[in-house]
């Protein structure tokens, strides 16, 4: 079976900014895409069941469907989508973390 190269990118939900990615994943037609979302999460740092992927034409994916099966194939782009917090840290706080390390 030949390989297939598809391209990831995490955003965050409700149409945030792009979180990382794209990362190219080489898969083959006959993997699910289940064994993608683990490989990219893994890659990402975020927990599969927290991420949902789409097509880039918005098409929500079946985790238990095949690459061949939804019809992906060398090029395509996926969209994952994935709740997060952004953490502010500022300076003072920088500051406090490392001289309690420090000390």
């Amino acid at each position: 079976m030949p390989d297939v190269l598809l391209a990831v990118t995490l955003f965050g939900s409700g149409g945030s900014p792009q979180l990382c990615g794209p990362a190219m994943v080489k898969t083959t037609p006959a993997h699910q895409l289940r064994r993608i979302i683990g490989c990219f999460c893994r890659w990402a740092g975020v927990q599969p069941e927290s991420v949902v992927f789409h097509s880039v034409d918005g098409r929500a994916l079946t985790p238990e469907a095949t690459v061949a099966e939804l019809s992906l194939s060398s090029g395509h782009a996926i969209t994952a989508a994935a709740a997060f917090t952004l953490l502010d840290v500022e300076d003072s706080e920088l500051a406090a973390l490392t001289s309690g390390l420090m000390g």
